[in-house]
């Protein structure tokens, strides 16, 4: 096995960050609703079958296609992933998306309290707030 050699990283930044995650979804209007109007998070990118909303350090991309299809997976795969938003209050936060209809079930750990919901593909969301 070859040994690598230790990088180079500067100190005045991380050496990486979050760009983006992409989402595979089935139908892009809903998911752009629930997204831009649902969650409040700002349009990107847009074309046909695919779409940017920008969450504050991240991009979420929205590729649209059945399952199966385009090289979707026809069922989810190992590993799926979560997306976790920081709120500064999540009694606040929780007042404002029941409004707009999401189901929030929450939990806690030592260090943070979060609820959990799901886009409408069934991709797992929290809201996480630090203790």
């Amino acid at each position: 096995m070859t040994t690598m050699p230790p990088l180079s990283v500067r100190t005045d930044r991380p050496l990486l960050s979050a760009s983006g995650v992409i989402l595979q979804i089935r139908d892009l209007e809903v998911s752009l609703s629930f997204y831009t109007q649902t969650l409040g998070l700002p349009l990107g990118l847009r074309c046909s079958d695919y779409a940017e909303v920008d969450a504050p350090g991240l991009v979420i991309e929205l590729h649209e296609g059945s399952p199966g299809a385009s090289g979707m997976p026809a069922h989810p795969p190992m590993g799926e992933l979560s997306i976790g938003f920081r709120v500064d209050d999540l009694r606040e936060a929780v007042r404002y998306f029941e409004a707009r209809g999401l189901s929030l079930q929450a939990g806690e750990n030592e260090r943070y309290r979060w609820v959990q919901f799901s886009d409408p593909d069934g991709t797992p969301l929290r809201l996480i707030e630090r203790k």
